[in-house]
């Protein structure tokens, strides 16, 4: 498990094995920060050297614009870079599994995405936590679907996810009317449980090769995301923008395929 809060992970970690899960690892990674990214992607390498299933699961609507530790839009950072990055740095591991899997967490918010590549590292062009937080959410399609294509020297199966709107606490941080409505709305959200269905459908099933690789689901079916989200030209050049970010803080990123 790769989390920024190393008390939920301890918290989490004595539960599990209390439950009769004998071996839980856990590593501190904040997935807004390049460094920690690394630090953590290090400190899984001293332990392991396979991955079968990868879930990148993160997100946040942020209400007020804020930026990352290399100073990039906060939410774009977390939701789509750090799993980018994060990715990558394990296809050695993935790539020693019989049968890799990246499942990547996504919203039916991305029908309201639109990506201007001239200003989503930074908004300088105003700010809206819902606008941000959609077109993330778009970006883990585009990551999917580029992922399924460039990577085929591994054969991984990459999917992404529509989780349903599920109770965590999710847009907590909002006040105001928009505050308002998320409590209002909580009595109609689903449960956790619920809402890692089709993650776990995901990484578990012994049929996901029957499904076209790159695919978007929402309980479990294969459903079609907008067709802006199924542009090849823009998921290819989502992949390149990712690689010139990372090379501006440092990443060499010329060991990444």
């Amino acid at each position: 498990m790769f989390s920024r809060n190393e008390a939920k992970l301890k918290d989490l970690s004595k539960e599990l094995k209390a439950q009769g899960v004998k071996d839980v690892d856990y590593f501190n990674c904040d997935l807004a920060s390049i460094q920690s990214i690394r630090r953590a992607s290090n400190e899984f390498y001293s332990k392991f050297d396979t991955i079968d299933v990868l879930i990148n699961n993160a997100g946040g609507i942020i209400p007020e614009k804020r930026f990352s530790a290399e100073d990039y839009e906060y939410t774009f950072a977390m939701n789509h870079l750090g799993h980018f990055y994060l990715t990558n740095l394990l296809k050695p591991a993935l790539a020693k599994s019989e049968a890799p899997r990246v499942i990547s967490v996504s919203s039916v918010a991305h029908q309201m995405g639109n990506l201007n590549f001239k200003d989503l590292a930074r908004r300088n062009k105003g700010y809206s936590g819902f606008k941000v937080y959609a077109d993330a959410k778009l970006c883990n399609i585009y990551f999917s679907k580029e992922l399924a294509r460039r990577w085929s020297d591994i054969n991984v199966q990459a999917h992404c996810l529509h989780p349903g709107v599920v109770k965590t606490g999710f847009a907590s941080e909002y006040k105001g009317l928009m505050g308002l409505l998320v409590k209002l709305g909580a009595a109609f959200m689903i449960s956790a449980e619920k809402g890692a269905d089709t993650s776990i459908f995901l990484a578990s099933t012994d049929k996901l090769d029957q499904y076209e690789n790159g695919s978007y689901f929402i309980k479990r079916k294969v459903k079609s995301p907008t067709k802006l989200a199924q542009s090849k030209a823009k998921a290819s050049q989502l992949w390149e923008y990712s690689l010139e970010l990372l090379h501006k803080v440092g990443v060499q990123v010329n060991e990444f395929s």
